[in-house]
């Protein structure tokens, strides 16, 4: 079976929306669950830094090596927060880990500046 041009774009789109969902839903997940503010805070911190890197990639802005590897370094921090912050669902630590590291794998291949 041969992937057509418009097949590829939509495998591409499709991956490229996940890391925008899975924090909305986690972060969703998070504020609903029965912690107290403190922890709702410590668990939000990591999602909401997930979107604004989510948000900077897609962002029309010119791409450097300093912001690259920020980002990545920034992403890879979302990937450890799934083991290290302890959140109300196993499911959810999950998620970010997940997420943290394919953020991180669309700033090291994905936004490189062309020299």
């Amino acid at each position: 079976m041969q992937l057509d041009n418009y097949d590829n774009k939509l495998i591409v789109l499709a991956s490229a929306v996940v890391p925008g969902v899975i924090p909305c839903i986690v972060g969703i997940v998070e504020v609903r669950s029965e912690m107290k503010l403190a922890g709702k805070i410590r668990t939000l911190v990591p999602v909401i830094l997930a979107l604004s890197i989510f948000v900077v990639f897609l962002a029309p802005i010119p791409s450097s090596h300093v912001l690259s590897r920020s980002m990545t370094v920034l992403s890879f921090m979302v990937g450890i927060s799934g083991a290290v912050v302890r959140y109300s669902r196993k499911s959810s630590s999950i998620l970010m880990a997940v997420t943290g590291l394919i953020l991180a794998l669309f700033w090291i291949f994905f936004s490189q500046p062309r020299v």
